[in-house]
């Protein structure tokens, strides 16, 4: 029986390997039909643009002194491409980041990847430089505000006591000295 099972999954494996080669190697085939083949028609639309257009650009974000841009867009999966505003000098791009946002306390731009929370400096956005400031001691958590003062502390709400109401808690910037503010 367990035979029998691998020679399925394997024919079954090789069959889709082969669908998917026909698939990619006919995407730009022209019409064969007499009555198409003969026709005046326009250029055809590959179906991978609508999926992943590679202009696409959307969720723009200009940092609080105005010199940088952060954007997300598609070059061979989605990334955040980070440029200098002045003169649209490349700076760098970020792979595998779930949303992102510059901080108005000037600090950098923050942006959340595989459940932490990362500070990153425009000038130097390769991962070796991140800097990790997840808020610590919560399983789940909401930052409520965006400070403006660097030495400003964040307001952070969780559920973690109690799934049914929120608690406050005060948290420094860069992730550590959490203190209960009101616990309900």
């Amino acid at each position: 029986m367990r035979v029998l099972k691998w020679l399925f999954g394997g024919l079954l494996a090789i069959g889709l390997l082969g669908a998917g080669t026909l698939a990619v190697l006919s995407r730009d085939t022209p019409p064969s039909h007499p009555a198409l083949a003969e026709a005046d028609l326009p250029p055809t639309i590959p179906v991978r643009d609508f999926f992943a257009d590679q202009r696409s650009e959307w969720r723009h974000r200009v940092s609080a002194d105005g010199r940088y841009i952060a954007y997300r867009a598609v070059h061979l999966g989605q990334e955040v491409v980070v440029l200098e505003r002045r003169d649209g000098t490349h700076l760098g791009r970020l792979h595998d980041v779930h949303s992102h946002y510059f901080d108005d306390a000037g600090r950098g731009l923050l942006a959340f990847r595989d459940g932490r929370l990362w500070l990153i400096d425009p000038e130097a956005p390769d991962e070796e430089s991140w800097q990790d400031v997840t808020p610590r001691g919560f399983n789940h958590y909401f930052i409520e505000n965006r400070p403006t003062d660097p030495n400003a502390r964040w307001l952070v709400a969780s559920r973690d006591r109690n799934p049914a109401f929120a608690a406050l808690y005060t948290v420094a910037q860069d992730g550590s000295d959490k203190t209960p503010l009101i616990e309900n």
